[in-house]
């Protein structure tokens, strides 16, 4: 190390990284094909995504691509799809919105859909029918 980056380490008061030894590697797939296979390993029962409006058409991608059709619901919420619902609501990817925070929406739909009981009632989720 120079001495140069020692004064700033000690002055910033910033440490070397433990990790900054580590072998670096370079991982070539994309996000599409490595989503993929993970629904088709996991074959989950609700894929939930959040999105802004810069990364909506992203997360609209990542489920069109899916190649397995499964059974899945998916839910959508974060900031575009609460202040957009009706635009939202219109893509065949999307089952369900979450407008507003979503940590307990969220929460009572897994618990009703794992006990099979309905969820057409839950506060803050739009169904898409």
């Amino acid at each position: 190390m120079f001495a140069r980056d020692e004064y700033r380490e000690q002055h910033l008061q910033v440490r070397p990284s433990k990790d900054a030894l580590k072998p670096v590697s370079l991982h070539t797939t994309n996000v599409y094909d490595d989503f993929n296979k993970e629904v088709n390993e996991f074959e989950p029962d609700l894929i939930a995504c959040s999105a802004t409006e810069d990364t909506f058409p992203y997360a609209i991608k990542l489920l069109k691509n899916l190649s397995h059709k499964s059974k899945a619901k998916t839910i959508l919420g974060g900031v575009f799809a609460t202040f957009a619902p009706n635009k939202v609501i219109q893509y065949p990817e999307i089952d369900i919105i979450c407008l507003g925070d979503g940590e307990y929406p969220l929460l009572e739909l897994c618990n009703r859909m794992a006990t099979g009981q309905n969820y057409t009632d839950i506060p803050n989720l739009w169904i898409k029918q």
